[in-house]
């Protein structure tokens, strides 16, 4: 973990689905000062990933997500929804050989200077229905996308178990 050792700054975007944490993740990306957060351990796009950096190991993977997501000024940043989060931890423990501690110990002494930017949306019931719309349709409309044209059968009981 050779880039570790160089970082100044580290952050983690903690999410669920449909909060926004996407534009802000994009927004921070943006700045290319603030690392390149995004969903690395997502399994389609771990896949994309490994193939563009060429790792072939967990252990490579995760030097490829931090040279990759460390900006110029050495600021590290990534996404990672809460559910993909025991994953994230399980693999990152055996590459570490931190076998018995916390998942917060791991990762401070993984990540200098290590904050967590929690972001929720107030508005539950309508996070649970875009949810649900992108569930159905596969829309993000923060892309500029539209579900205006298309029919969705809206089913509150599966909207409340969200």
């Amino acid at each position: 973990m050779s880039k570790i050792h160089s970082i100044n700054k580290s952050y983690f975007v903690c999410a669920t689905e449909r909060t926004g944490s996407g534009v802000l993740c994009e927004a921070l990306w943006n700045t290319g000062l603030l690392g390149k957060p995004d969903e690395y351990f997502v399994e389609e796009n771990k896949k994309y990933y490994s193939k563009l950096w060429g790792t072939n190991s967990d252990e490579e993977y995760l030097q490829g997500v931090i040279e990759y997501a460390t900006s110029r000024n050495m600021v590290f940043g990534m996404k990672i929804m809460m559910k993909h989060f025991p994953e994230f931890i399980k693999g990152t423990v055996g590459i570490a050989n931190f076998e018995n501690t916390t998942s917060y110990k791991l990762l401070n002494r993984m990540f200098r200077n290590l904050d967590f930017i929690w972001i929720k949306r107030k508005d539950k019931i309508r996070q649970a229905i875009s949810y649900f719309k992108n569930l159905h349709t596969g829309v993000h409309s923060w892309y500029g996308d539209s579900t205006k044209d298309q029919k969705i059968d809206f089913d509150f009981s599966s909207i409340q178990k969200i």
